[in-house]
C-alpha cells in the first residue's frame, strides 16, 4: 500500500528556507472565549504600529462608533442579531427617500487599505431589472464598498452588485471592470449573513499598473488581482466613503417607475484598517478552504508576539477552529493553529503522524460507522476518477470523525477502491487507497 504523508516538519522547513516572512505561530496561550485574551508567540508577524484597528464597530453597545463621519439612513435594531452574543446590527428598509444604508470613513488617505463587513438581505429584498435608463433601475446598482477622494472625484475603487445583469463587479469608473462575477442572486442569498472583506494596495503612481487587490466573499475568494492602474491621472490616495449598500440610481420618476415597497438591508462588525496586518479565525486548517472567518480585535502587536481579545463571533461552543495571523504583506500563516471554541488546546504538540484508518476495508452491509483516530480533524473520500465522494470534518471536541460508508447524498459510496485523504489538526495529510465491499 502507498502512501503520500507531508509531515509539517517538511512543510516548516519550506516554508521557512523559501517564505523568511511568512508569518508562523509556534505557541498560543489563553481560551478562544468570550471575554479572554490571548497571547500568540511566533516568529515573522510583522510590523502594526497601531494593534487595534482603526475602526472596529460591532454594534452591540447600542450605539454606533463616533468615528465615523456619517452612517446615513442606518439605524440600530435587536430584530436581527447576527450571533447570540450579539445585540444590535444596523438596518435599513430602502425606499426611494432612503438610499444609504452605510457608513462614511473620515478623511484618512493610505495607500492600503482591509475593509470588511457581514450583511443580510432580508427575505423582502428584490433588486432592481433594468439599467439606468429603464423604468425598473432602484437597487440595480448597489455599492457595497467604494474607495474615493473629492479631489478626484471621477476616480474610485468599488465593488458594486448589478441586480440588472446578475453580476458583481469590482472596478473603477475611468476603465473596464476588473473583475465580474455572475449569479449574484446565487452569491447573495437572502436571510443569511455573508461576510465581504476586501485588500487594496494603491499603485505607486497615476498609471503604473502596479496596484492590487484581493476580495473574499464567505470566505472563499473571489478575486485576486496584481499589476492593475488604481489610479489614472490624480497622485491622492483614497479612502472608505462608502462602506455597506448605498444604491446608484433613485427610482426613474420619469419613465413611471413607482417604489416597490420595503427592502430590508442588516450589517454589523465592520472592521477598518490602513493595514492588511490582522488576526482571523476560520473553520479549516488552511486559510482559502475557511467558509467561515472571525476577525479578532488585536491588542499588542511585535514581530515575534501578540495579543488579541477573543471574538467568538457565530462559532458554536465545542466547535474546532484554527487561528491565523496575517502581517501586513498580506502574507498568512498555515496550517492555522487550532483551538476548541470554549477553550483548551486540541493537542498539545505539534507532531504528525501516519495516519492508517482503522480497518482495511469498509463493508456495506455492516452498517457501523468506521471512526478515526482522534487526531484526525477531516476524512475526504474520492473515486478513482478524483470525484469527491463524501467529506467529512470533526464537529465535537468528545466525538472522532466517522464515516458511515454513504455518498453526500446519503447513498451507499460505490463498491470498489477509493481514496482517503486524511488531515489533522496541523495539516499534516495522507492519501490512502482504500476498499469499500459489500
Amino acid at each position: 500500500m502507498k502512501v503520500l504523508f507531508i509531515s509539517s516538519a517538511f512543510l516548516g522547513t519550506i516554508f521557512s528556507l523559501g517564505f523568511a516572512a511568512t508569518p508562523r505561530i509556534q505557541k498560543v496561550e489563553g481560551n478562544f472565549a468570550p471575554d479572554s485574551a490571548l497571547t500568540v508567540v511566533g516568529s515573522h508577524f510583522g510590523v502594526k504600529p497601531n494593534p487595534n484597528p482603526w475602526i472596529w464597530d460591532p454594534l452591540d453597545n447600542g450605539e454606533i462608533n463616533p468615528l465615523w463621519e456619517s452612517a446615513y439612513d442606518l439605524k440600530l435594531t435587536k430584530t436581527r442579531q447576527r450571533h447570540k452574543g450579539s445585540k444590535y446590527s444596523a438596518t435599513l428598509n430602502f425606499s426611494s427617500e432612503a438610499l444609504e444604508g452605510r457608513f462614511r470613513a473620515p478623511i484618512l488617505e493610505s495607500r492600503r487599505w482591509f475593509v470588511q463587513y457581514w450583511f443580510q438581505l432580508a427575505r423582502n429584498w428584490t433588486w432592481g431589472t433594468t439599467d439606468e435608463t429603464g423604468k425598473n433601475r432602484f437597487l440595480s446598482k448597489v455599492i457595497m464598498l467604494r474607495l474615493w477622494n473629492p479631489q478626484m472625484p471621477e476616480e474610485y475603487f468599488q465593488v458594486s452588485a448589478l441586480g440588472w445583469n446578475d453580476k458583481l463587479e469590482i472596478g473603477s469608473q475611468d476603465s473596464a471592470p476588473f473583475f465580474e462575477k455572475e449569479s449574484l442572486n446565487a452569491l447573495l442569498t437572502k436571510n443569511e449573513w455573508h461576510l465581504l472583506q476586501l485588500e487594496v494596495e494603491e499603485n505607486s503612481y497615476p498609471g503604473v499598473p502596479d496596484g492590487r487587490y484581493r476580495l473574499w466573499l464567505d470566505g472563499g475568494l473571489l478575486s485576486d488581482r496584481e499589476g492593475i492602474p488604481t489610479r489614472i491621472t490624480r497622485d491622492a490616495y483614497r479612502w472608505p466613503t462608502i462602506v455597506g449598500f448605498s444604491s446608484a440610481w433613485d427610482p426613474n420618476i420619469a419613465k413611471g417607475e413607482k417604489p416597490r415597497g420595503l427592502r430590508t438591508f442588516f450589517m454589523d462588525d465592520v472592521y477598518l484598517d490602513t493595514t492588511w496586518a490582522r488576526v482571523e479565525v476560520g473553520d479549516r486548517p488552511t486559510y482559502s478552504q475557511c467558509q467561515h472567518r472571525e476577525i479578532q480585535i488585536p491588542t499588542e502587536w511585535n514581530e515575534g508576539q501578540l495579543r488579541f481579545d477573543a471574538s467568538v463571533g457565530a462559532f458554536s461552543e465545542g466547535k474546532p477552529v484554527f487561528l491565523f495571523v496575517i502581517n501586513e504583506k498580506g502574507e498568512i500563516s498555515h496550517p492555522g493553529w487550532p483551538l476548541w471554541v470554549g477553550g483548551g488546546q486540541v493537542l498539545d504538540k505539534k507532531e504528525g503522524g501516519k495516519f492508517r484508518p482503522p480497518q482495511k476495508s469498509f463493508s456495506l452491509s455492516s452498517r457501523k460507522k468506521m471512526s478515526f483516530g482522534m487526531e484526525v480533524f477531516s476524512v475526504e473520500i474520492f473515486d478513482l476518477s478524483g470525484a469527491i465522494v463524501r467529506s467529512i470534518w470533526r464537529e465535537s471536541k468528545n466525538e472522532p470523525v466517522a464515516w458511515d460508508g454513504k455518498t453526500s447524498e446519503g447513498k451507499p459510496a460505490p463498491v470498489g477502491e477509493v481514496r482517503l485523504k486524511i488531515q489533522d489538526f496541523w495539516g499534516n495529510v495522507e492519501i490512502i487507497p482504500f476498499e469499500v465491499v459489500q
